[in-house]
């Protein structure tokens, strides 16, 4: 009932450390199954041994994500462009449940990418010329040259 309480005392048991736990409030496995994203959950929760396993650390670094909780893609709208094509009639419920993941991996990726340009360029913000240059250098993105002009 407890998944999270009982990875971190068998973290704490093979790495030899006995932290104190009573700070980390548990949560259940039916909790979990309740999150959208459960897909994206860790499958290892045991972490480095660079990493520290303090509760406080534990909590912040598995437990919560802000920027990715909740977010989708709209179904609909996803639908609406698969119908564009002409050979396509009916769009099957799982197909766009497939699309949706397929674009949030193409989404992050692409993202992370143009992450490295905005920091190669020493800024905080991504630009436009940022997302051009991601274009430019990196083949996997060559289909999107001219989607911005």
């Amino acid at each position: 009932m407890f998944e999270i309480f009982r990875l971190f005392q068998a973290t704490n048991e093979m790495t030899g450390r006995h932290d104190d736990i009573g700070s980390i409030s548990p949560v259940s496995l039916h909790d979990e199954l309740d999150t959208p994203d459960l897909e994206d959950a860790p499958i290892d929760a045991v972490p480095n041994e660079s990493e520290s396993t303090t509760p406080s650390n534990f909590e912040q670094t598995e437990l919560s994500k802000p920027s990715e909780q909740g977010f989708r893609f709209p179904v609909s709208r996803i639908k609406t462009i698969m119908k564009t094509v002409p050979s396509v009639h009916l769009v099957n419920s799982e197909a766009i449940v497939v699309v949706e993941k397929a674009l949030d991996l193409f989404m992050r990726n692409f993202f992370q990418d143009v992450h490295k340009f905005t920091v190669l360029d020493h800024k905080k913000t991504i630009s436009r010329n940022h997302v051009d240059s991601a274009i430019r250098h990196i083949p996997l993105y060559e289909f999107l040259d001219g989607m911005l002009d």
